[in-house]
């Protein structure tokens, strides 16, 4: 097939044929969602905040402490990690994660921006 997948010139019989190719090894991946590890191998930062309006605390998760006590393997997908949690300030259980990917600038972006 040539072209851009999903182009206009896709018959809807090769459009089924690259869902069976594809879906199953995105899917796949998205099933298990993060890990610690994979959390702290991408460089992320997980933010916990609380959702008291007398409090809004917000504290960085420490990730390798969470891996250490939970297992590298073990799930860090919010739904996973907020039963889990309390505010340390005011011990509400009503608390947000947000995960933040790393923006250092890479080789890539030092030589694209010429510094």
């Amino acid at each position: 097939m040539s072209g851009v997948e999903g182009s206009a010139g896709t018959s809807a019989r090769q459009k089924r044929a690259l869902v069976r190719l594809y879906a199953p090894r995105y899917i796949g991946r998205m099933a298990k969602g993060w890990t610690f590890q994979s959390l702290i191998d991408a460089k992320m930062a997980v933010t916990a905040h609380c959702h008291n309006s007398a409090c809004h605390h917000r504290q960085v998760l420490d990730l390798v402490k969470l891996g250490d006590r939970f297992g590298p393997d073990a799930p860090a997908m919010a739904d996973d990690l907020i039963p889990k949690l309390k505010c340390a300030k005011c011990g509400s259980k009503r608390v947000g994660l947000i995960y933040t990917p790393d923006t250092t600038p890479n080789a890539y972006g030092k030589a694209k921006d010429g510094r």
